[in-house]
């Protein structure tokens, strides 16, 4: 029987269950020799002292405890001493940081050294995009080699994973996402200063897929820190690997899952898609991603009546016939709202407030059997409008701008010219014009022109679902 040869090129914290084997293996037979020569001993003690027979037991017994755990952790040190030596050795794991500054101080010369390809991964990128002089340390990289492409990949803000990954390290709600916008916003910022040599710097925002740790590529040498659950806490190491002839194959592996985020990425020119998203559980029920076309939805006067910024979950009042209609809907097409919520800028509500809103129409709705797909909401509008720093920004996703819809579309890869946006305002119309889907514009009454011609005007939703069911047997009629 040949001995099976294992890869360790890169090696992980030992898990539980190991860990407890290998604990077992050592402690207990240790325990063993040390209580034979404890015993060994009573029987000299026996024949010389007399003291009280039960605390002679307690002494022997936390003697015998006390010695085989010294042993046992003796053994675990140098166990991983000798196996960190020979990976060394054989350049299959060339460092370990434990310390984030010492980390940071090397990544300083990571960046300086690149030479064709420098690319960063992870949730926030927080230690790599919280040096001092970040900017200055990018610019002298893409200056000293002329060939060197920069790519920071970061994770969607306000995402399953990050809202997950905050539950797990018991962060405050929507903290990692901030930090997420916040380092956005610095490297889209970098890539504005850089002018000429900019065209190399580049700046991705992922979307369907999460990686598997913080990943940092430069060349031919890899750190990786993967993402493990706060129990584990930091105590996986990030660990840096060579390309070389005995780990070529894992290092190639690692490589391709990192380009392929690339790929798959959005790349961010001029500002960060900060609209807020929100992607429901039953979204992500099998049978609705075959469902390939979408009705986009404004809220206030369409969904729910317009008050005026709503902050007070107790005002969602559901317009007549909603139900109906969107029950009528939910089982054809992806519903999803769509909508400007620009109080956030002017400060006269919260991001927290609005999200409050948003639950209790969603409760209000499933409260009827009825579950929409995702909520999206652009909190910007600029100043001076705008009082909010953080949001009085020019943006793409406020309507009459198409963000919203389109990165609705590019996630549950819908159909535009097969779908429709519904709203009461020109803005909506215009939004659904540009990306080519058909436009419902709902109005009390008709005598009332728009400004933007939308397909059909409408005065109650069952003449909207009249026109929607109409095109659908059209459309059907006329591909066949």
């Amino acid at each position: 029987m040949t001995k099976r040869n294992i890869d360790k090129s890169v090696t992980f914290p030992v898990g539980k269950e190991d860990f407890l084997r290998k604990s077992v293996k050592i402690f207990f037979p240790t325990l063993l020799v040390v209580s034979g020569a404890i015993v060994a001993l009573d029987g000299w003690l026996d024949l010389h002292m007399t003291p009280s027979r039960s605390s002679i037991y307690l002494l022997e017994t936390s003697i015998a405890i006390a010695i085989s755990t010294l042993v046992t952790a003796i053994s675990f040190a140098r166990y991983y001493r000798k196996l960190y030596h020979i990976f060394n050795k054989r350049e299959l794991v060339r460092k370990v940081y434990l310390d984030r500054s010492w980390l940071q101080a090397h990544y300083d010369e990571v960046i300086i050294n690149a030479k064709t390809e420098l690319l960063a991964c992870g949730i926030s990128l927080h230690t790599l995009t919280t040096f001092h002089d970040l900017s200055f340390q990018i610019k002298r990289a893409l200056s000293k080699s002329l060939s060197l492409q920069i790519h920071l990949l970061y994770l969607e803000a306000y995402s399953d994973i990050v809202m997950q990954r905050e539950r797990e390290e018991s962060r405050p709600k929507d903290r990692i996402s901030d930090d997420i916008n916040a380092n956005l916003r610095q490297a889209l910022n970098i890539k504005k200063s850089l002018a000429d040599i900019g065209n190399r710097f580049h700046v991705y925002l992922i979307q369907k897929y999460s990686p598997i740790g913080f990943f940092l590529l430069s060349d031919n040498d890899l750190y990786f820190e993967p993402y493990m659950h706060r129990s584990i806490g930091r105590t996986c190491p990030i660990i840096q690997m060579n390309r070389n002839t005995e780990n070529k194959e894992i290092f190639d592996r690692f490589h391709e899952h990192i380009f392929s985020l690339k790929e798959d990425a959005i790349e961010l020119i001029e500002h960060p898609l900060t609209q807020e998203i929100f992607h429901t559980p039953f979204s992500r029920i099998p049978a609705r991603s075959l469902i390939k076309r979408a009705v986009y939805l404004d809220r206030d006067g369409v969904l729910m009546e317009d008050f005026g910024y709503i902050s007070d979950p107790e005002k969602v009042t559901l317009l007549p016939d909603v139900v109906q209609f969107l029950r009528a809907l939910q089982n054809s097409f992806r519903l999803i709202i769509v909508t400007n919520q620009s109080g956030i800028a002017r400060g006269k509500f919260t991001r927290d407030e609005l999200s409050l809103v948003n639950q209790r129409l969603l409760d209000k709705l499933a409260e009827q059997d009825l579950f929409l797909d995702a909520i999206y909401y652009c909190p910007h509008l600029p100043f001076p409008e705008g009082i909010i720093s953080e949001y009085a920004i020019e943006c793409n996703c406020r309507k009459p701008k198409t963000g919203m819809i389109t990165r609705a579309a590019e996630y549950f890869n819908i159909d535009l010219q097969s779908s429709f946006v519904i709203g009461d305002k020109a803005t909506d119309i215009k939004a659904g014009k540009d990306v080519n889907a058909k436009t419902i514009l709902l109005r009390k009454t008709d005598s009332v022109r728009s400004e933007v011609q939308p397909d059909k005007i409408v005065t109650n939703f069952n003449d909207a679902l009249n026109f929607i069911f109409e095109f659908g047997e059209h459309k059907t009629s006329h591909n066949t």
